[in-house]
């Protein structure tokens, strides 16, 4: 398990999560992000569990916004902006703070 302290609080698979992200490439798809998620309530890990489920939940209302068919080049265009952001957010050093205005602010980019 990889783990590491950011602004004081422990993440646990952060930097995988952001990899997977990164390999997403334009592929409108779901992150196995249930299972992280899962496995911080499992281990009474409520902080890292409620972000991943946050993150998975914004990758749904992602999925919602995108115009139809998904896999146009339109819809993997506006993905990737959305998923650029979220990573931006991630890695920044105020990432909470950052990810909460991502959430509220969620709309066609």
């Amino acid at each position: 398990m990889n783990q590491y302290l950011k602004n004081g609080i422990l993440l646990n698979n952060l930097d995988k999560v952001i990899k997977k992200l990164k390999d997403l490439n334009g592929q409108v798809a779901e992150l196995p992000l249930k299972k992280i998620s899962n496995y911080c309530r499992d281990n009474k890990d409520e902080t890292n569990a409620m972000l991943y489920y946050n993150i998975e939940n914004y990758l749904w209302d992602i999925k919602g916004l995108l115009p139809r068919p998904l896999r146009s080049q339109e819809s993997e265009i506006i993905f990737n902006k959305y998923i650029q952001k979220l990573i931006d957010c991630l890695e920044s050093k105020n990432w909470q703070e950052c990810f909460n205005q991502l959430i509220l602010n969620l709309k066609v980019v």
